[in-house]
């Protein structure tokens, strides 16, 4: 489960049930995204209006090692990926799967 608070309002405003059973490794937040990876190597977009996963990607389908920091751009299309090998940019508008965004 990824919980999101407001530090200002000093409560979780949302929770989302991702990355069942699994650590959450990262997360970030921009704009209408939330963007989590969890042990597995999975990178989950959860729509923040729509209240659902929005895209689900398999780093290693990519060559993506496990993911270990997300950053997503200004542009909330662009998502950089770190793994132990370097960054990877991925444009989580066009695709579900990184494999075809890389």
């Amino acid at each position: 489960m990824v919980k999101d608070y407001d530090l200002q309002k000093k409560r979780v405003i949302r929770t989302a049930n991702l990355h069942q059973g699994q650590k959450v490794q990262a997360i970030t937040s921009r704009g209408k995204y939330l963007v989590s990876t969890g042990q597995d190597g999975r990178v989950i977009v959860y729509d923040y209006a729509k209240q659902e996963p929005e895209r689900d990607m398999a780093m290693s389908e990519a060559g993506v090692g496990v993911p270990s920091d997300l950053l997503l751009m200004e542009n909330e299309n662009t998502l950089v990926v770190a793994d132990s090998k370097g960054l990877h940019p991925i444009d989580i508008e066009e695709s579900t799967s990184a494999e075809r965004c890389l």
